[in-house]
């Protein structure tokens, strides 16, 4: 009924395992009952190694647009937990969102949030000169 008596230390209950680590007394009760195969194990019944077959097809379908993707909404978090370097690293990411959306040709809207009561909306950001410029200043105030 799933457990049974044996000396494998690969199958054998995590409690047998406490009284090696007891030592002392326990430690060689845990070796008497290794050497008679009386370790108390999970028995596998109906248990069959086979070995592994590689699958040809991947498991991962990529999913290509069937149309043009709508405007990129960025979020970015500017409470005190995103301080310093987090900070630093999601403006940057900000950054080439904006990038990527204008290679895209798709609008791209950057809302920055610290708590419930403080959220800035840049609005859409293009990668022009003043667009630039317009988000930079946005990402240092």
């Amino acid at each position: 009924a799933g457990l049974t008596l044996a000396g494998s230390l690969a199958r054998m209950l995590p409690a047998e395992a406490m009284l090696l680590r007891a030592g002392g007394a326990r430690r060689r009760l845990f070796l008497a009952k290794l050497s008679e195969k009386k370790l108390l194990s999970y028995e596998l019944r109906g248990w069959e190694e086979i070995n592994a077959r590689f699958n040809k097809r991947p498991r991962v379908f990529p999913r290509v647009p069937t149309g043009p993707g709508g405007p990129l909404i960025v979020c970015l978090d500017t409470s005190w937990s995103m301080e310093g370097h987090r900070e630093q690293l999601a403006k940057a990411v900000v950054l080439e969102s904006a990038r990527a959306a204008h290679a895209q040709e798709r609008a791209c809207l950057v809302v920055a949030f610290s708590t419930e009561n403080n959220v800035m909306e840049c609005g859409e950001v293009g990668v022009s000169t003043s667009g630039i410029s317009r988000l930079l200043d946005f990402l240092g105030g």
